[in-house]
């Protein structure tokens, strides 16, 4: 019987605790929700008629208390009248830091379609970069933190009439 009591005892404390630590990460990890992309500083470079790069930085707020380990960072480019998508990324990124703003590097060549010239006359000629950051942690995994930047790219087009 001596036995038996010692190995009751011994599985009730590690269950507690592996509560208390499962409520521990919980706890400091409430913040979760909150991550975000904040405005993104992009460049567009190396212009032709057929395409140009997408260069720049993309601002995620980490308010949490833990470091997040995030999966592929995946963004497209998208013409914005037509939907067409003229160029797809991805990202690796290991980790964001806790309680900071973290900039992800990017750099994407994108085509110019054809379309796109078509759309010379209207006041606007809008892209979109468009994309998603996956936080992989077990009690998130694969948490989807969109984002989304706008801009008009018709003077790059005027320039290659």
């Amino acid at each position: 019987m001596g036995i038996a009591k010692t190995i009751v005892y011994v599985i009730i404390a590690l269950s507690l605790i592996l509560a208390a630590a499962a409520g521990y990460f919980i706890y400091q990890a409430q913040d979760l929700k909150d991550i975000t992309v904040e405005d993104s500083s992009i460049e567009i470079t190396d212009v032709t008629r057929n395409s140009f790069t997408v260069e720049g930085n993309i601002k995620v707020r980490n308010p949490s208390k833990l470091n997040i380990p995030l999966g592929p960072i995946e963004y497209d480019i998208i013409l914005e009248d037509t939907g067409e998508t003229l160029g797809t990324g991805e990202i690796q990124t290991p980790k964001i830091k806790k309680e900071t703003t973290t900039e992800i590097p990017l750099s994407l060549q994108a085509t110019i379609p054809e379309s796109a010239y078509q759309l010379i006359s209207q006041n606007n000629v809008f892209m979109t970069l468009k994309g998603k950051i996956s936080i992989d942690l077990p009690i998130a995994r694969n948490y989807p933190v969109p984002f989304e930047h706008k801009f008009d790219i018709k003077s790059i087009l005027e320039q290659n009439v």
